[in-house]
């Protein structure tokens, strides 16, 4: 076990700045709602055991994986809060996910979660094949007493590191994963389980994005989309609808939306002008785009270079 720990707390003013808050995890954020973006993350690290805290204050779309070799007990911070799982929907007290395995997930506003990362291996109880990527420990535990201790001790830990430097690691590491293996005990074989599964719907919705994924143009339209896949327009906006809670159109929109943003935030690596960006990105009517741009966050384009170069 780790002899010292690390106590951090970060805050972002974009998603896909904070998409890098959690050491190690594969991820990318994609904002879908309009509004000024905050969000923060809290780590309390001990080396092979952490606990974390992540906040974001709008419907943001995660494609996520724990590092390899982890395992990761996710905790929404609110009783019956929805968001959608590998396009289904979702309110678990919390839920197991397996390192390395990616999963979709899509937030529905304002949203706070609790997070433990520990080495698989320390917890002996835990079975990939029976577990899965990923298993929810819906109505199996006390999300309140969960969730009341989880924040206990991110907000005890900057006291206690200061007034009692070295006391948390002998301690805290161990009953965390007395916890979590407790947890695993609850989705192990010979207890109900709920294993978040995928549907048809969400198939296409995963050929959709690798299909996306691989436009570099960032041009790719519904019907041209459609067509590659081989199915009817209706077919694909209705799993993009079950799937994420938006048709095809606004997500491809928000998509390069991002890519535009990510560009423009990078202004000073690559001096391009608003217009190039835009245009590189699928959007051809300038006006257009900055209409979408600042409904999207609240600001221009030019705001945004000006911040990058601050």
């Amino acid at each position: 076990m780790a002899s010292t720990c690390e106590f951090v707390v970060r805050s972002y003013l974009d998603a896909a700045e904070q998409e890098n808050g959690l050491r190690g995890w594969s991820q990318r954020y994609t904002q879908l709602a309009g509004g000024k973006f905050q969000g923060s993350t809290t780590i309390l690290d001990f080396g092979g055991v952490l606990v974390g805290e992540e906040r974001l204050n709008l419907a943001v779309a995660q494609t996520t994986a724990p590092p390899v070799g982890k395992i990761a007990l996710i905790v929404p911070a609110a009783d019956a809060k929805h968001c959608l799982i590998n396009g289904a929907r979702h309110a678990p007290v919390g839920f197991i996910h397996q390192g390395g395995n990616e999963i979709n997930l899509v937030t529905e506003g304002t949203e706070r979660s609790y997070y433990i990362v520990v080495d698989e291996k320390a917890v002996p109880a835990y079975d990939r094949a029976s577990m899965g990527p990923i298993a929810s420990v819906a109505d199996q535990a006390n999300g309140v007493e969960l969730r009341r201790w989880l924040s206990s001790i991110l907000a005890s830990a900057p006291d206690a590191t200061r007034q009692a430097p070295g006391e948390m690691e002998k301690v805290l590491p161990g009953m965390i994963l007395d916890k979590l293996s407790e947890l695993v005990h609850l989705v192990a074989p010979g207890h109900s389980t709920a294993k978040l599964r995928s549907s048809y719907a969400y198939s296409v919705f995963l050929r959709a994005q690798r299909r996306l994924d691989a436009d570099v143009d960032g041009t790719m339209t519904v019907a041209g989309l459609a067509a590659e896949l081989g199915i009817p327009d209706h077919v694909l906006r209705d799993a993009f609808v079950q799937s994420t809670g938006i048709s095809t159109a606004v997500w491809l929109r928000q998509r390069r939306l991002d890519r535009a943003r990510r560009a423009l935030t990078r202004a000073t690596d690559s001096p391009k002008s608003v217009a190039q960006i835009a245009m590189e990105n699928g959007f051809f009517h300038l006006g257009r785009f900055a209409a979408y741009y600042a409904q999207t966050f609240h600001e221009t384009p030019l705001e945004t270079i000006r911040s990058a170069l601050m």
